[in-house]
């Protein structure tokens, strides 16, 4: 072919038409193979909290993540290796998703991706994920997940201080799991009443060696955290004494305990 000569353009056959719509389809189905409901089942024009509410309410295991986070990939891994049906909120491909996660922030503590909820309740991110797994209660508590919520209501309560840990939170509007030595829970609740609000306090060294070594057992596999403080806010868990202290210098404690 003589210099500078323009190549000829190759015709687009069906063929390739084809195999590019099959490759189209196929990734539809990867991506949305273990994410229910549809995230356009959400509505857009809510505020973040509804739309956070909502999400988690509709899914039996939520994931809020962002499609260019490893760890947020890592923590889908091991849902798929347990076969796990869940829902998947991609932040960093919505407008609104700042927002979301900084609602998310202020209602777990966690400001990071993945934040991942069981049932409603909060578990945390990648590493909490992988924690539960390793002490082999990840699967159980997946497997609950998937019970009937009207059924699973009616069974006992499947950890032995669930009764006592849920009771208290139910009567208590501010609870703070704690020790009586702890230095970051004196911190915790000077803050706490530097807002001159009421709160509970547990502190778990006060107990029966086994109720105590319980409560923190059950708090593991609700909230994804072994150490203390740890404050609950309207029954959720709201991290330990550096979340809440961060929610105070961001500004958005206060509306946290009205």
């Amino acid at each position: 072919m003589k210099q500078g000569a323009v190549m000829p353009k190759q015709p687009f056959s069906k063929r390739n038409i084809w195999a590019t719509i099959l490759l189209l389809m196929l990734s539809s189905t990867l991506v949305f193979a273990y994410t229910e409901p549809p995230v356009n089942l959400i509505s857009a024009r809510a505020n973040p909290a509804t739309i956070a509410e909502e999400f988690i309410s509709a899914s039996k295991v939520a994931v809020f993540s962002k499609t260019t986070c490893p760890y947020c990939k890592k923590a889908k891994g091991l849902l798929n290796s347990y076969n796990a049906t869940y829902s998947v909120l991609e932040l960093n491909l919505r407008a609104d998703g700042p927002l979301i996660q900084e609602y998310l922030a202020n209602k777990t503590g966690q400001h990071t991706v993945p934040n991942i909820f069981i049932r409603g309740a909060h578990v945390g991110g990648c590493d909490a994920l992988f924690q539960l797994d390793k002490e082999g209660k990840l699967k159980d508590l997946l497997a609950s997940s998937a019970a009937n919520p009207s059924t699973a209501a009616k069974q006992p309560p499947t950890h032995p201080a669930e009764q006592t840990v849920e009771t208290i939170l139910a009567h208590s509007k501010i609870v703070v799991f704690g020790r009586s030595g702890c230095l970051a829970c004196l911190k915790a609740k000077k803050l706490l009443d530097s807002y001159q609000v009421a709160y509970t306090v547990v502190n778990i060294d006060l107990r029966d060696e086994e109720d105590g070594s319980e409560i923190l057992s059950y708090l593991e596999l609700r909230t994804g955290r072994r150490s203390v403080p740890n404050v609950f806010v309207r029954g959720e868990s709201v991290g330990g004494n550096e979340d809440i202290h961060d929610m105070d210098r961001a500004g958005s404690l206060a509306a946290l305990l009205e």
